[in-house]
């Protein structure tokens, strides 16, 4: 009985041996599965801030490219303004120099083009028509004619001193000198047909452009 008694004490202690083993391997196992639970979460967490910073800077980005988008059609916008205007001021200045141009044929006596549209060739036969000299555009002889003309006379004091600036210069009269001259010319002429039309139909009615004075004086000679 007794070495029954010890047999079964040696089988429960290896039995317990065995069970202290499993337990061990057992924890072993729940330590390694708790360490890759700890880092699948770490790794997890790690994914989640990562989708979270490029979700914030694909919006960053979608944000900055629209801004682009709209600063490129804004650009694209203030560039075409910029062509049309500097079209715009390509067209005025050619027209200015062309202006300049017959404005010193004008001065200098040689005859008048009226160019309407530049190169247009059905305006030529209008041009034609229209480049006859002017038969009083002496602007010399009408300086000194001027000149003589207020000179005698008392309380003409600007005009003296105006015309006396063209008399007889030392140098060539510069463009723009020969075009206020022309000015002044032209309006003197308008004034002197205001006073034969008072003078010829005192009571009569007056026309208001160069064209109805024509059309008037043409219309009083038989």
């Amino acid at each position: 009985m007794a070495a029954d008694g010890a047999a079964a004490v040696e089988v429960l202690r290896a039995e317990l041996a065995r069970a202290k083993e499993q337990a061990r391997f057992s924890n072993a196992a729940a330590e390694k599965a708790s360490a890759e639970l700890k880092a699948e979460q770490a790794a997890r967490c790690q994914c989640e801030e990562r989708i979270s910073t490029m979700a914030l800077e694909l919006k960053d980005a979608t944000i900055q490219c629209k801004f682009l988008e709209k600063d490129n059609k804004t650009r694209e916008a203030n560039l075409d303004k910029a062509l049309q205007e500097a079209r715009e001021a390509w067209s005025e200045s050619r027209a200015a120099r062309e202006e300049i141009r017959q404005a010193g044929e004008i001065a200098a006596g040689k005859p008048f083009l009226l160019q309407t549209k530049f190169d247009d060739p059905k305006y030529a036969p209008l041009n034609q028509m229209w480049s006859s000299p002017d038969t009083f555009l002496d602007l010399p002889k009408s300086v000194s004619d001027a000149t003589q003309f207020f000179q005698g006379q008392e309380g003409r004091d600007a005009e003296k001193l105006f015309w006396s600036q063209f008399n007889a210069p030392t140098r060539p009269l510069p463009l723009s000198d020969k075009m206020v001259a022309v000015a002044e010319l032209h309006r003197l002429s308008g004034l002197a047909m205001r006073s034969v039309i008072d003078h010829l139909w005192p009571k009569g009615p007056k026309p208001d452009s160069y064209f109805g004075l024509v059309q008037q004086i043409l219309g009083a000679v038989p």
